[in-house]
């Protein structure tokens, strides 16, 4: 579970999509996470601030929200950090058919490598995850995709609570 001050900036940032959208990438965020309460946070790769984004994946994005005046250090302010987890997020669901564990794939290893995995995989998701050549791409989308199946079993309504 994610303080509160951090679950308010995933809302925010949840609210502009669609309401079955919204859900899905309120908790996808949340969970990717969850288990990076500091800001000051800089991954193994140069990755930086909760939401683990890489510099030139941030510069890319600043520039595509139109963000200006945008300084690499931002990426340890949380309102902005968790901002680009849900807009590039929100782009690699797009780029891979709105396909949650393999859009979270590109989001940690990146979409030219996920396209490889994809690419030897075929059609088989438990290959797919097994060919990630990454062994931290691989944990964390284990861990990840694994902690949002637990969700959806809790928290989605199912189709007769769905029905007026």
């Amino acid at each position: 579970m994610l303080p509160v001050v951090r679950q308010q900036l995933v809302l925010q940032q949840a609210d502009a999509l669609e309401p079955g959208r919204r859900q899905l990438l309120e908790h996808a965020v949340q969970v990717a996470l969850r288990h990076r309460y500091q800001h000051q946070l800089r991954g193994g790769y140069g990755a930086r601030g909760l939401g683990q984004v890489m510099p030139a994946t941030g510069k890319g994005l600043a520039r595509n929200l139109g963000l200006e005046g945008f300084d690499l250090d931002d990426l340890y302010r949380p309102a902005i950090s968790v901002r680009f987890a849900a807009y590039y997020l929100e782009i690699q669901m797009g780029r891979f058919d709105h396909n949650l564990l393999i859009a979270l794939a590109a989001y940690n290893g990146g979409p030219g490598n996920t396209l490889r995995w994809l690419e030897g995989a075929g059609d088989d998701l438990d290959l797919f995850v097994e060919l990630i050549t990454a062994n931290q791409s691989r944990v964390y989308l284990q861990r990840v995709y694994s902690q949002y199946l637990i969700y959806e079993r809790l928290y989605r309504p199912s189709e007769s609570e769905q029905q007026p």
